[in-house]
């Protein structure tokens, strides 16, 4: 679980990074840019899935026997629906509050949202692992 939760905070660091500088590109832009969006969206969609299996594998990994591999699950799926439910308020939120001109504004705050959140977990992830090896 150790590799795992190691790939994990990596991907979640990269993927939320992706989401964030995405949503915040074409709220500056008040549009698209593509092909680098799509790049960068898929790049989140596949950092925030592995990020997420890393969470789990990090908090998991103070477990053992089966509440390991239950508490492992258990993780993965509260981050993503919390990740989800999180992306949906916000969005119709903002939908609902923003009467302003910039569409991107609107259509981007369900993904800056998991962004920003996926970014702070993969750094969290970091200083945790360098708190760790810095215990005796």
């Amino acid at each position: 679980m150790t590799k795992l939760a190691e790939i994990g905070k990596i991907a979640a660091t990269v993927g939320g990074a992706a989401w964030t500088v995405k949503s915040l590109v074409i709220i500056a832009l008040d549009g698209n840019f593509q092909p680098f969006e799509g790049i960068l969206y898929f790049i989140g969609v596949g950092g925030l899935l592995v990020g997420a299996l890393g969470l789990g594998a990090f908090v998991a990994a103070r477990w053992t026997g089966a509440a390991r591999w239950v508490g492992f699950v258990a993780v993965v799926a509260v981050a993503v629906i919390v990740t989800s439910v999180a992306s949906s308020v916000v969005q119709t939120s903002v939908a609902d509050a923003y009467s302003g001109g910039n569409v991107g504004i609107e259509e981007e705050m369900g993904i800056l949202t998991p962004g920003v959140i996926w970014l702070a977990i993969g750094l969290y992830l970091f200083a945790a692992a360098r708190r760790q090896e810095s215990d005796p």
